[in-house]
């Protein structure tokens, strides 16, 4: 049924009925080169730079599998520069450290290869356990630290490069499988093979040294 208006046979009915025509016909093609672009464009990128962060809470020693792995996006600017990107390049590798839900993972985060990636040839990984396990709370992968022998205030070595860190938390997060992290909070240092020889001497029997925290660039 037509409007009113646009019944009849006068020429001002005809007329009204040719504009209605053309303004369905208009909208018509509008929508239809909607549906068009809609279906040909691609979905805008999301915004930020791919990053794997971690699903869940996971413990020092976790070998990782795809369930543990997210892809999240994040700024450039606040993309830390170690994050990785590439889920196959991760699933199989072992934690260094524990790690909470939603952190991206960087190449420190793994042991192996990763640890010493950057470092210069010749160095090792070495734990150190820690006389204060409160210290862990406080150092980062990344951090300059000097080590001092507790018993003699001897410096065991000057700026080593901290590559992982025991966090604290629920037991079984250290490196030493179900120990309670706060009887094995230590981290994990880059040192020459001498320097590595003589920790291990001031560590034996479970003997911990103090960490002494460098300003950056120190």
């Amino acid at each position: 049924m037509l409007p009113g208006p646009l019944r009849g046979t006068s020429r001002r009915a005809a007329y009204r009925r040719s504009q209605a025509r053309r303004a369905v016909a208009a909208l018509l093609a509008a929508a239809a080169v909607w549906l068009v672009l809609d279906t040909l464009l691609p979905d805008p990128r999301p915004a930020g730079d791919p990053v794997l962060v971690a699903a869940s809470a996971l413990p020092a020693g976790h070998v990782l599998t795809s369930g543990d792995l997210r892809e999240a996006r994040w700024p450039p600017a606040l993309r830390p520069a170690a994050a990785l990107s590439d889920a196959a390049r991760l699933i199989g590798q072992t934690l260094a450290s524990g790690i909470d839900p939603g952190e991206v993972i960087t190449s420190s985060r793994v042991r192996g290869a990763g640890l010493l990636s950057a470092a210069p040839p010749g160095m090792l990984a070495a734990r150190v356990p820690l006389s204060d396990p409160g210290t862990a709370r406080l150092v980062a992968a990344g951090d300059r630290v000097d080590l001092v022998a507790p018993a003699t205030g001897a410096v065991l070595i000057r700026a080593a490069a901290v590559l992982a860190v025991d966090q604290a938390g629920s037991p079984g997060g250290g490196l030493l499988g179900n120990t309670p992290v706060e009887e094995s909070a230590g981290i994990v240092v880059a040192v020459d093979e001498s320097t590595a020889v003589e920790l291990a001497r001031t560590t034996a029997g479970g003997a911990g040294v103090f960490v002494v925290l460098r300003r950056p660039g120190q």
